[in-house]
Order: structure tokens, then C-alpha cells, then sequence
């Protein structure tokens, strides 16, 4: 009875430790893949509220099927596309627009926020090479950074196509 009582107690755990030397790996190697990117941007506030950090005139940057419309309370510059319609990204004037937003930042130095207003046929991509182009102007300053444009990305709603 007391060689029963030996064998009832041992267990066999090599079943369960090849189990742990095949998860342990396989988990490490699926966690270095995950990963996440996140475009800093804010949502407009109410009406009566402006946006965080802006003093001055509002700076829109609209986007339609045509190109980018940078629009100041009096004032509104075109930078269309290269082809009629602008059906990829390529056909969109990222660089033009840097420059339009290069010049009312001299204007303006004090305004940081732009407000973004896509149309609804807008790709992601080109919103997000769009946001890039108005954060910064990548002429580089005397310290070799490049110079700042307008930091707060506002996104507002859309334009009715």
C-alpha cells in the first residue's frame, strides 16, 4: 500500500513544461510586433469656445477635389492640384502649400492653430500629408531643426460634397 501512495504522488509535468517553452517564445516574438502611431490633432470646440491656444484670426486650410484653399478672415490662397480632380496623392501640391503657410506664419508668428476642413472623397493619406505639411517648413533654421509652422492641427468637420 505505501509503493501506491508513491506512485499516486508523483506527477508528470514535462507535459506541461514544453507547454511553457513553446508559449513563452511565441508570445515575446507576437508582442514585438504590435505597435501603434498616433497623429497628435484636436476636434473644434463649441461655437462660443475657439480652439486651445488660439489668439488671433482663424487659419482654415480646406480640402476638395480640386486642391488646398488656405482661407484667412480676408484673405484665401489656392494651391491646386496638378491634374484636374486630384485622384492620387502624388497629384496634390504638399510643397506649395508649405510655402502659402510659410508666408502667413511671417504675417502671423503668433498664430499656432489650423483648422483642417476635408471633403467627405478626402483619402486619409492625403489628410495626413496634409497635417505634416502644415506643421512644419522643412527649410532648415541656423540650428538645424526645421522651422515651425503651425503645431495645433485642428480637424473640423468636412464640407458638404
Amino acid at each position: 500500500m505505501a509503493k501506491r501512495l508513491e506512485e499516486a504522488k508523483e506527477i508528470n509535468l514535462v507535459p506541461i513544461m514544453n507547454l511553457v517553452t513553446i508559449l513563452i517564445p511565441f508570445l515575446l516574438v507576437g508582442a514585438a510586433f504590435v505597435g501603434l502611431a498616433v497623429i497628435d490633432s484636436a476636434l473644434p470646440g463649441l461655437p462660443d469656445e475657439p480652439p486651445p491656444g488660439s489668439e488671433g484670426p482663424d487659419l482654415s486650410v480646406l480640402l476638395t477635389d480640386q486642391g488646398h484653399t488656405v482661407t484667412l478672415p480676408n484673405k484665401a490662397f489656392e494651391v491646386p492640384c496638378s491634374t484636374s480632380g486630384c485622384p492620387t496623392p502624388a497629384a496634390w501640391d504638399f510643397v506649395g502649400l508649405t510655402r502659402v503657410l510659410a508666408g502667413v506664419k511671417d504675417q502671423h508668428p503668433d498664430l499656432d492653430t489650423v483648422i483642417l476642413v476635408p471633403e467627405e472623397r478626402i483619402t486619409y493619406e492625403v489628410l495626413v500629408r496634409t497635417m505634416d505639411a502644415t506643421r512644419e517648413d522643412p527649410a532648415v533654421r541656423e540650428d538645424g531643426r526645421p522651422r515651425s509652422l503651425f503645431p495645433s492641427v485642428v480637424i473640423a468637420g468636412g464640407l458638404d460634397g
